[in-house]
């Protein structure tokens, strides 16, 4: 009989049930937590977008040709310690 219930893929109904209903709370843990995970990235997400708009909006350190003068120096090698004494 057991060979029978295997080889026709026969199942009790209540262990088919058991085995849905397992399933089906193990699906449902996995979506909530899912939904948990995409809630904190979003929010992460919105946070970050936040402090770049801060960070964007705030003016630069740096005048437009002290800016300049460190972009040549970097592109030549020299040591911007010794062009800020000829800012200066």
């Amino acid at each position: 009989m057991e060979a029978f219930k295997q080889k026709n893929r026969v199942f009790s109904l209540e262990e088919q049930r058991s085995l849905l209903l397992k399933q089906r709370m193990e699906l449902d843990t996995s979506l909530k937590t899912t939904k948990n995970q995409v809630d904190e990235l979003q929010k992460k997400l919105s946070s970050l977008k936040s402090q770049q708009k801060e960070r964007t909006g705030t003016k630069s350190l740096y005048t437009l040709s002290q800016r300049d003068n460190i972009i040549v120096e970097a592109r030549s090698g020299s040591s911007p310690s010794s062009s800020r004494s000829r800012i200066s």
